[in-house]
């Protein structure tokens, strides 16, 4: 389908969303994912024991979900480049709006749809990344998403978190002597 596919948790996001519920509101954890390695601009030491290339996360199903959204967001962008009047990432702001619009539907009454944005994959360009913050940003509901990032030249492009997309810098990558402490 021409749509980007977000996933049910897997154990370790269901480990948090029961631990986010016990300690603060009730939350509905969602996952979008892309590749693991070739879309991690900033992998570093951690491309050698990556776990998103290891177990469920290279299952054909799996690896064709990812490829997918990499491929379409990659479209769309194209699309929107060449669109006059448009910004490069207004198309790909859409999708994700919509894909979030999904998820809140099927969150379930009584809790607030969350999203780990990469469980494999990464920020892998500023357009990208601001498609992101816009888009959650956008979403008429009490959605919330949080992403761990090796993308820190983006970060420094002045894409930051906001409070509805909390961006956390992460060790490990070929730009750690770049991370804001």
């Amino acid at each position: 389908p021409d749509m980007l596919r977000y996933s049910a948790r897997n154990s370790k996001l269901k480990k948090t969303e029961k631990e986010w519920s016990y300690h603060h509101e009730r939350i509905r954890l969602w996952s979008f994912n892309l590749p693991a390695l070739g879309v991690c601009p900033g992998a570093g030491a951690c491309a050698s024991f990556c776990y998103a290339l290891q177990g469920n996360f290279v299952r054909h199903g799996v690896l064709e979900v990812r490829a997918s959204n990499y491929a379409l967001l990659w479209e769309l962008h194209d699309r929107g480049v060449k669109s006059p009047g448009r910004a490069s990432h207004d198309l790909v702001t859409m999708a994700l709006s919509r894909m979030l619009d999904r998820a809140a539907a099927e969150t379930p009454k009584g809790r607030k749809p969350w999203f780990r944005v990469h469980d494999s994959g990464d920020f892998f360009a500023p357009w990208y990344m601001r498609a992101w913050r816009e888009a959650i940003n956008r979403c008429p509901h009490d959605t919330r998403a949080y992403a761990y990032t090796k993308a820190i030249p983006a970060l420094n492009q002045g894409v930051v978190s906001t409070p509805r997309l909390h961006i956390v810098q992460s060790v490990g990558g070929i730009y750690d002597n770049r991370i804001n402490t």
